[in-house]
């Protein structure tokens, strides 16, 4: 697994983070499985997920209140995983509503404050 220091992830980071605690499904060739939103933004969100998945994995992910978009495992730790929402998704614009929405509704994260151990 890939391990980013903190201070690399808040650099690193464009997009606010919001908190977060939905389920997701993940969907592979063969299977779907159930995962839970830790935090989101526009690019991307934590997830926790009962397999272990690798970094530069790729797959559909299904979110309540927001669809299914394409996403690709940046980095992973104990705490869950990393993922980034793959475009074109992020350029359609009911996407974009979609989310933009959603976002409204979920209390921001302070980028530098670990919360319960989730970043």
């Amino acid at each position: 697994m890939k391990k980013i220091t903190i201070e690399k992830q808040i650099k690193r980071r464009e997009n606010q983070r919001f908190k977060d605690s939905s389920n997701g499904t993940i969907i592979l060739t063969n299977k779907v499985m159930p995962c839970v939103i830790i935090n989101i933004s526009r690019t991307g969100a934590m997830i926790k997920f009962i397999r272990n998945i690798k970094v530069g994995m790729s797959f559909d992910i299904a979110i309540e209140n927001i669809g299914i978009m394409h996403a690709t495992v940046k980095w992973g730790n104990n705490s869950g995983f990393g993922i980034s929402f793959m475009p074109p998704k992020l350029e359609n614009d009911d996407y974009s509503n979609k989310m933009g929405n959603y976002l409204k509704i979920l209390p921001p994260l302070d980028n530098k404050k670990n919360i319960n151990g989730f970043w």
